[in-house]
């Protein structure tokens, strides 16, 4: 499919009335169980409106049945993402009694075949089939990540469609300069993608008009997945199941040239790679109601993946920074990975806790801090969470002290060396190949 074959022209008043009550109407049939794919106005369009519905996907085309005010787009196009996600291309006509009121002409939900005849109910097309994510939903989920991130930072979107033939895939105003973005998905586990055959036109196209491109790769795994490091060779991963939970890995937007240069920004990393596998045991955890403890993780030179839960090596907290890095000399890691929890009581009076989960990581040139908090007095799962995250080039003070190069030979207390004796037996060994 072309860029010309997107409608991008805006919708006429009349027609946003209409779209308005096609939209209200659906949410009410739906009574709070639709999850909205595409719930907006603005171009460009192939659907008019899509949501998903226990395992199925509906794709709504909206036309006046007098044939009087016309929406943007065209069947066609509405075929073309429905065949595209496994999904059920809809038409829905509406009917206008004055001024903007506007009803379903169609009983029940109001959706049609795109025979205009036959009536469909998404409820009745619901199964227990696990049904996998398509190529679609998954660039269209990693289109919502990006935005969501824009719209957070208070940046103006323009634009935004989620076919992945289709680029760019986000139009935003970033400093009163129209830019484009490049929104590529992965699934876990793997960690890239392909940049699009045609980003050097774009970059000639929009760089010669002053439009600056931007590049995001948003990597997507079932949020069950017991995310093995090796995964890749043994196949221990869990495919995206539609309607399932999913965990998300983005690290927010580079410049397209830098992207070019880096191959799509996904030079190998085994510091985020580890901190990143991490992050998704946590959120696992999390959204089964399960806490992750403070654990360590490390890759080894001879390809070797080591966890240790800290909780087993039985130290007191103070000696942990020396512990773990008596275990990376002992191992001869290359990276690690590091997960640390506390509460900071941010009221005396309310008892308002604020609970933060710290993940750190390093290796040569590559050092991570992700924390996730949560302002909750009654407990994590109520409370509003939020991320922030940095990478530098050069190690912070924690990670000098955490570097195996941080004590010399002979420093460790003899409480740490028995420690590590005394835990071996319980850390889990993962096998790789041998890293060079």
């Amino acid at each position: 499919m072309n860029m010309h074959e997107i409608d991008t022209t805006p919708m006429t008043s009349a027609f946003q009335s209409c779209w308005y009550a096609a939209a209200k109407h659906l949410e009410a049939q739906g009574q709070g169980s639709i999850n909205w794919l595409r719930a907006h106005p603005y171009p460009p369009y192939l659907e008019h409106l899509s949501f998903r519905l226990g395992n199925q996907l509906f794709f709504v085309r909206i036309e006046d049945v007098d044939g009087l005010v016309l929406g943007p787009g065209n069947r066609e196009g509405i075929s073309s993402v429905a065949e595209g996600t496994n999904g059920h291309a809809c038409l829905m006509h509406m009917k206008n009694f004055g001024a903007n009121d506007w009803r379903c002409v169609s009983p029940g939900w109001g959706l049609l075949g795109m025979n205009g005849q036959s009536a469909l109910d998404p409820v009745a097309l619901i199964t227990d089939e696990e049904l996998p994510v398509t190529d679609w939903e998954l660039q269209d989920f990693a289109v919502q990540v990006v935005r969501h991130d824009l719209e957070k930072a208070g940046k103006q979107l323009m634009s935004w469609q989620s076919n992945p033939e289709v680029h760019p895939s986000i139009w935003y105003v970033n400093e009163d300069t129209p830019t484009w973005v490049v929104v590529n998905a992965a699934r876990y586990p793997a960690t890239s993608a392909d940049m699009p055959s045609e980003t050097q036109n774009l970059i000639s196209s929009f760089g010669a008009m002053g439009n600056p491109g931007q590049y995001g790769l948003v990597t997507v795994a079932n949020i069950n997945d017991p995310f093995d490091p090796m995964a890749k060779d043994n196949g221990n991963w869990i495919p995206l199941v539609r309607g399932a939970g999913m965990s998300v890995r983005y690290s927010g937007l580079v410049s397209i040239e830098e992207a070019v240069v880096e191959g799509c920004g996904n030079a190998p990393d085994l510091a985020r790679d580890l901190v990143d596998e991490l992050i998704h045991k946590f959120e696992s955890a999390f959204a089964n109601e399960r806490f992750l403890p403070k654990v360590f993780v490390a890759q080894c030179r001879d390809g070797r993946h080591m966890t240790l839960w800290m909780d087993d090596a039985d130290l007191d907290p103070k000696l942990h920074l020396e512990f773990m890095r008596h275990v990376t000399e002992q191992v001869d890691a290359i990276a690690f990975a590091y997960k640390m929890f506390m509460v900071a009581m941010l009221d005396d009076e309310t008892k308002e806790e604020q609970e933060q989960h710290v993940f750190v990581s390093g290796t040569a040139g590559s050092y991570h801090w992700v924390e996730i908090t949560s302002t909750a007095p009654e407990g994590w799962v109520r409370g509003a969470t939020d991320t922030k995250r940095r990478k530098t080039a050069e190690p912070e003070t924690f990670f000098q002290e955490l570097l195996p190069n941080g004590a010399e030979a002979g420093e460790y207390t003899a409480e740490v060396i028995q420690a590590w004796e005394d835990v071996q037996a319980k850390v889990v060994w993962q096998n790789a190949p041998t890293v060079r």
